[in-house]
């Protein structure tokens, strides 16, 4: 397995962070699967992706973001570099917010 996944809950907002990389239908599909589990049944969901440890990403890993955005309010934090660049050439800035750090993503939420 190329990612792990963890979970931390503050003040209603929930801190995803990813380690690894962002490849592969069968890893992507089972974060996919953790997030729906742990929300299972909730509403108004406010998710900060903390991508801090995250390597690298492909299209299939900006495209669980996308769908993940679509069953959850959701902010980006802290993208490598490599990963900053690929949100970039791909506009993902115009469909996610994405901050520089996980305390700008809470903030975000927070007002």
């Amino acid at each position: 397995m190329t990612i792990s996944v963890s979970f931390q809950a503050v003040k209603g907002i929930t801190n995803l962070s990813l380690a690894g990389r962002l490849l592969g239908n069968e890893e992507l599909e089972m974060v996919v699967k953790e997030v729906e589990d742990n929300f299972a049944g909730q509403e108004n969901v406010k998710l900060i992706i903390d991508l801090s440890r995250v390597e690298y990403t492909g299209s299939q890993g900006i495209s669980m973001l996308v769908a993940l955005s679509r069953k959850y309010r959701i902010k980006l934090a802290a993208p490598q570099p490599s990963v900053r660049n690929t949100l970039n050439l791909l506009n993902i800035n115009k469909i996610l917010e994405i901050y520089e750090t996980l305390d700008e993503a809470i903030k975000g939420f927070t007002g």
